[in-house]
């Protein structure tokens, strides 16, 4: 951390902080400003990251499904046999009553490969959506 020395004066007659950096520059700074802070990779990261939840509407416009719901879901998509469907049919149930209530049908079922396989196909969709969008780029 730079170490602060205190009480020179500015140009306009006012007190400034001077900041000695390890390579010895010193930079002037008036009081009561801080020094530049350099973000590291991740504090970039999680900028991005806040940047890309600010534009996406908070709150689900789902509606509410009850525990009675989720389990008649949940009785209907498990009679499905073949998996491919079965997973399908999570994807249409997360689509219509949100993701959340799908989640809820997959752990109901304990078809806990369904459930994976569910979260991967959204995961897909969700980056492409936000590569189509331009809130994120391929690396």
């Amino acid at each position: 951390m730079p170490e602060e020395v205190l009480g020179g004066e500015s140009r306009e007659g006012g007190q400034e902080s001077v900041f000695e950096k390890p390579e010895g520059t010193i930079e002037i700074f008036p009081v009561g400003e801080k020094e530049p802070v350099v973000e590291s990779g991740k504090e970039q990261l999680e900028g991005k990251y806040n940047e890309i939840l600010s534009k996406v509407s908070p709150g689900s416009s789902a509606p509410a499904v009850s525990d009675e719901d989720t389990t008649l879901d949940a009785k209907s998509i498990g009679a499905t046999v073949d998996e491919e469907s079965k997973i399908q049919k999570l994807l249409d149930l997360a689509a219509t009553k949100g993701v959340a209530h799908a989640v809820n049908v997959a752990r109901k079922l304990q078809d806990y490969y369904a459930l994976d396989r569910m979260h991967d196909e959204l995961v897909d969709k969700l980056y492409d959506g936000l590569l189509a969008k331009g809130l994120i780029s391929k690396e």
